[in-house]
């Protein structure tokens, strides 16, 4: 959707170009990690559920504990 400017996205009706095409540096699938500084990132694909969700699994730390 981002290399064609949005005209594929269903929710903004398909043909309407909302913004500028840019070109992907790469996709991510289920269970990929992708680092953003010295956080990691799991990213959980939802098929069956709105087209191209996903969420991101990541561990929040604070000066007493760490959790994800």
């Amino acid at each position: 959707m981002a290399e064609d400017g949005g005209r594929s996205d269903y929710a903004l009706g398909v043909g309407k170009s909302t913004y500028k095409p840019v070109k992907v540096d790469g996709v991510l699938h289920n269970g990929d990690k992708i680092r953003l500084g010295d956080m990691e990132l799991v990213m959980l694909h939802h098929p069956g559920h709105t087209k191209g969700s996903c969420s991101f699994l990541f561990d929040v730390k604070d000066p007493t504990r760490t959790s994800n």
